[in-house]
């Protein structure tokens, strides 16, 4: 399937934008948790743990658009790679696809098998009850929740390790390339990711 230039242009500024805000309401809802945890007074609690739930949903369905975006984006795949680094580079990469979907259900399922209702932005979304009461499994789902969050964070962590890599180290465009500023320039620079050079 052919794809104009344009098209292609628009696709990466959409991604762009789409990983910035995913990547946000992320480290958002694991820092927003953590405090209601640890830090924060009964008053507040309730309200922060529903915001860490709505950024959830929130990450979890961007996610879901972001791979579907990425499933017609027709660009040829990174070249850059030393074959050395490949495996690291697709388990970061599909670890970052699939993470906020797993946390999400994750997430869900804790309240779900507590049979207990579990809302998003405050009471505008309510999550279906599907499965039955099972505080065994809630408990298991808690587990892998916590796992998945703190595995979340090292790949997290990895990723923005390697763009300060690439920046600093290997001072290539890659970070420049994912930079939000770009969305907003209207023409490409030299050695950028539409360049010539």
């Amino acid at each position: 399937m052919f794809i104009h230039r344009q098209t292609l242009a628009q696709f990466s500024h959409l991604s762009i934008t789409l990983h910035w805000i995913i990547a946000g309401s992320m480290m958002g809802s694991m820092a927003i948790q953590y405090y209601a945890v640890y830090f924060a007074e009964e008053a507040v609690k309730a309200v922060l743990f529903m915001t860490h739930r709505s950024l959830g949903l929130l990450s979890f369905g961007l996610s879901v658009f972001f791979v579907l975006l990425k499933s017609v984006d027709r660009r040829p795949p990174v070249r850059d790679v030393p074959q050395s680094a490949m495996g690291v580079y697709k388990i970061v990469k599909y670890s970052l696809f699939a993470l906020p979907s797993l946390l999400f259900i994750s997430g869900w399922l804790i309240f779900d098998l507590k049979d207990k209702d579990f809302y998003f932005f405050g009471h505008l979304i309510h999550a279906p009850d599907i499965c039955a009461k099972n505080l065994f499994a809630s408990a298991e789902a808690r587990l892998h929740h916590k796992l998945l969050s703190a595995y979340a964070v090292v790949i997290l962590v990895g990723h923005a390790g390697a763009a300060f890599f690439h920046h600093f180290i290997v001072k290539d465009k890659t970070l420049w390339r994912m930079l939000p500023l770009r969305v907003l320039l209207p023409k490409t620079r030299k050695g950028d990711v539409f360049s010539k050079d």
